[in-house]
Parts: C-alpha cells; structure tokens; sequence
C-alpha cells in the first residue's frame, strides 16, 4: 500500500508532461513517410487532417487549430472554438468543426453545433442560425459527421438525432 500510493504522483507527472513533438506516420499510393511537426507540444491534439499542401493539427480543447506545411514547418495557428468532436478539411480550403455539449453550452464559437471556416480561420457556414431558418432541431451534441469531397456534409447529432445532408451549405435533405 505504501509503495502504490507514492506511483500516482509520478504517473500524474508523466500524464501531463507536454511531448516534445507530433510524429505523422502517412502512408498513401507513393508510399510511407513520417512527418515531424515543429512547435508542437500540445497535450490535447485530437484532429490531424491534410490541409493546403499540408497539415492541420486541431486540439479537441481550447480552440487551438495549428497549420504546418507538407514536411511539418510551422505555418500559423487558428482559433476554431473549444470542444470540438470532429474536424475535417476539404480539398478546396475549408475546415469543418462539429462541436459536443461543452462547446455548444460553453457560450464560445461552439454554440453553433457546426461551423464552416475558410483557409483563414474566418466562420463561412453556421449551423446554428441554419437550422432555426430552416426549421431544424439545434445541435446539443453532434455524434457523427461526414464531409465528402464534392462539398456534401452528413450530420448526426442531438437533438432528437436527425441525419441531415447538406450540399454547398444548402439543406439536401
């Protein structure tokens, strides 16, 4: 008992020591190669999509979305809103962030459920407002999201849990 209660302090330690850097390891038609980013010594990085010849590196919480170039050279950072469940670019510059419950009852840019943000990091698309013009439940939660290539995003989430379709920021069905 008295050697297992001195073990938690150091795990705690260990737990949240920032790393050092982030280590891709991408595999695709040419082949394999790992990617090492500069700068990037976040606890909470969740969300790693291409990007812009590139990569996007996105912190689940704090807002955190950071840039890197296609052999991991720091670019810039964006503030995409805390809490997010998912993030997924599309291959013409836009960023996705669906959000879950603390983001969206959080009072930040969250509250939305959804956004759609340009290269920049500047909101295009709020789901929010979308839905009461459209006549859909909020999003208190979003489960499951989706973004196709041709600008098509899927959406699961709760309130009441509609799947709904959205094609260039229209609603689909």
């Amino acid at each position: 008992p008295a050697a297992i209660s001195a073990n938690p302090p150091l795990f705690t330690h260990w737990y949240h020591t920032p790393p050092k850097a982030h280590h891709l390891v991408h595999i695709d038609g040419s082949g394999v190669r790992t990617i090492c980013f500069e700068q990037s010594n976040a606890l909470s990085t969740y969300h790693v999509q291409p990007f812009e010849e590139g990569w996007l590196l996105g912190d689940r919480r704090g807002g955190r979305a950071t840039l890197y170039n296609a052999s991991g050279g720091f670019r810039r950072i964006l503030d995409l809103g805390d809490a997010s469940e998912d993030l997924q670019t599309t291959a013409e510059g836009k960023i996705w962030v669906s959000y879950f419950d603390e983001g969206v009852f959080g009072g930040g840019l969250g509250r939305q459920g959804l956004i759609c943000f340009d290269g920049s990091g500047v909101p295009i698309f709020q789901y929010g407002e979308f839905s009461e013009n459209n006549g859909l439940p909020p999003i208190e939660d979003c489960y499951a999201m989706n973004v196709t290539s041709n600008d098509d995003v899927w959406l699961n989430y709760y309130s009441d849990f509609p799947l709904v379709h959205l094609r260039g920021f229209s609603l689909e069905h």
